[in-house]
């Protein structure tokens, strides 16, 4: 049902994809016609496309930021393991 309305959405927006004209049914030569940039629903039109490169981008940025974390994380385990090897280290010394 969803996949039906987007459909709708978009034909309501750019215009159905088949040219059906006297020439026949077929791609329309001009693409998606005359004014797909142009007239009140252009800014509607790269909603979608802004969007999925904001989110493209906090995705990326977000991966830079984890991967960093990750090896900081990585670098206080082998850091704290250390610590507690030359602490049991010094426990058995004194027994």
């Amino acid at each position: 049902m969803a996949t039906i309305i987007r459909f709708e959405v978009t034909f309501a927006l750019i215009g159905p994809p088949i040219f059906f004209g006297p020439a026949g049914p077929g791609m329309r030569p001009e693409g998606f016609g005359p004014g797909f940039w142009h007239g009140p629903f252009a800014l509607v039109r790269a909603v979608p496309i802004i969007i999925f490169l904001v989110w493209l981008g906090v995705g990326i940025r977000q991966w830079f930021i984890l991967s960093k974390w990750t090896k900081k994380y990585e670098r206080y385990k082998e850091l704290q393991r250390k610590v507690d090897e030359k602490l049991d280290y010094d426990n058995d010394e004194e027994k």
